[in-house]
């Protein structure tokens, strides 16, 4: 837990993962390079020259605590510091060893060129600034030890060849061999890493396209599902304003049948925008039903708007007869887009032309039809707009039943009252009758009471006269 918090050491929330991986590989490097330098060296210079063993602490003490300059907060510069900080001690090392006559040594010279990859390794190069003047640095370092005469270590001229052909130089060599691959290695790594990072980040990036999509699907969804209920919110109050419109008129007009009948055929035309319109009923015959359900009656015409007199000039349609019959019969609307050329022509200022629709509404409150409508118009009819006759259908027809109720209870009534007064007449005249049979009732009595006394009258005398017979016979 410890190793980890010091490797961790600098790394904070928020900063980019690249940033992290490098802030984690120079507190790494700091602990493992500066050691291990400090150690080989250490051994190295023990054995062939004692005087420079402090040469070989440096690195221990100079970079193994760059954990603590990034826990600082100073993570560009403990990066630096520790790429650059290592060359320049290598190179002040090598440029002591050889002087200015002697060649170079090998293995310290290979140690440099690997030390110089180890800032590839620790700076990024979306860091370009840091990248290109550590490396710039670098290499003008690596350079310092072939030009630089003025550092001389005071040692063994055959201690320094021992370095540059023996054992020791094989070590140089082998260790900047390994701090060379394990710092590609670390590289390769990372790239590897970035790579999984940048895949993964593709695949999030898809995943959050994939939900963005879905979220702007759901977006647009819910948008048409609030569009509709929109328009169906628009039109459910369309139809309403309509129907209590044509309530309005019907109770408003309800004393002239012939007044309402053209205000709701003008109404219904003009609200639907369409351009012609006739309302017909059905007249019944004394309200006989047969035993099919069918009215024994016929279709009057009774008002039109906008129509030429002609197309009804035969104003009585027999049931089952035409369109309006056939609607009749299956007590259900018909809607036309394909009209028939000599069905029925719009007539305007310009000329006449063949309608775009035609809709045929049957007037019926429960299942029994009292008219119809008919509207032609230049454009098509919307299903709300159909929906809307079809109630408003309801409304008319319970008032064409009602008017038709009214007007068959006025008739009753009239004729009620015509056989009130016959039967008024009758009596009177019954009564005068009876007054004159019994003035001579009254008449007869009398004169059969005066006939009996005369008959008595008579019978006395007769009497009278057969004692006197018998008298005169004795």
């Amino acid at each position: 837990m410890a190793l980890k918090n010091i490797l961790d050491s600098g790394v904070q929330e928020g900063q980019p993962p690249h940033l992290q991986a490098k802030i984690k590989s120079s507190n790494m490097m700091g602990l493992i390079l500066g050691p291990l330098l400090g150690a080989v060296t250490f051994y190295i210079t023990n054995s062939l020259f004692p005087s420079l063993t402090l040469w070989a602490l440096a690195p221990m003490v100079l970079f193994a605590p760059v954990f603590l300059i990034n826990q600082a907060g100073a993570t560009y510069f403990s990066r630096i510091y520790l790429a650059l900080g290592v060359v320049i001690w290598s190179a002040l090392f090598h440029a002591g060893l050889i002087g200015s006559a002697a060649s170079a040594v090998p293995g310290l010279a290979q140690l440099q060129l690997a030390l110089v990859v180890v800032a590839f390794r620790l700076i990024d190069l979306r860091e370009r600034n840091f990248y290109f003047l550590t490396a710039v640095l670098g290499l003008v370092v690596l350079f310092f030890t072939e030009y630089s005469d003025r550092l001389t270590f005071d040692v063994d001229p055959d201690a320094v060849e021992a370095l540059r052909t023996g054992w020791y130089g094989i070590l140089y060599t082998g260790f900047a061999v390994g701090v060379f691959f394990l710092t590609v290695i670390m590289m390769l790594r990372d790239n590897v890493s970035f790579e999984n990072r940048a895949e993964q980040l593709l695949e999030e990036a898809d995943s959050q396209t994939r939900q963005r999509e879905d979220s702007e699907r759901e977006l647009r969804e819910s948008l048409e599902k609030l569009q509709t209920a929109q328009e169906e919110e628009r039109e459910r109050q369309w139809i309403a304003q309509g129907l209590a419109e044509i309530q309005s008129i019907m109770r408003q007009s309800s004393e002239d049948v012939q007044k309402v009948y053209d205000s709701v055929l003008s109404y219904i035309v003009n609200y639907l925008d369409a351009n012609q319109g006739a309302l017909l009923t059905v007249e019944r015959d004394e309200m006989i039903v047969d035993d099919d359900g069918d009215d024994e009656g016929y279709i009057e015409l009774k008002s039109t708007y906008a129509y030429k007199r002609k197309k009804f000039l035969k104003r009585d349609i027999a049931i089952g007869e035409g369109l309006i019959g056939q609607a009749y019969l299956e007590r259900d609307y018909i809607y036309l887009t394909e009209v028939p050329n000599d069905y029925v022509n719009i007539t305007s200022g310009l000329g006449e032309a063949r309608p775009r629709s035609v809709l045929i509404m049957p007037l019926m409150e429960n299942d029994l039809v009292q008219g119809f409508i008919e509207l032609a118009s230049f454009k098509e009819l919307a299903p709300y707009q159909i929906s809307y006759l079809e109630q408003a259908a309801t409304s008319i027809a319970s008032f064409l039943r009602t008017t038709r109720v009214n007007q068959r209870t006025k008739e009753l009534l009239v004729q009620a009252q015509q056989q009130t007064e016959e039967m008024k007449a009758q009596e009177e005249e019954m009564r005068q009758n009876a007054e004159e049979i019994y003035a001579m009732s009254k008449t007869f009595k009398m004169k059969d009471k005066e006939n009996q006394a005369k008959i008595k009258e008579l019978e006395a005398k007769i009497k009278e006269l057969e004692e006197k017979n018998m008298e005169l016979s004795s």
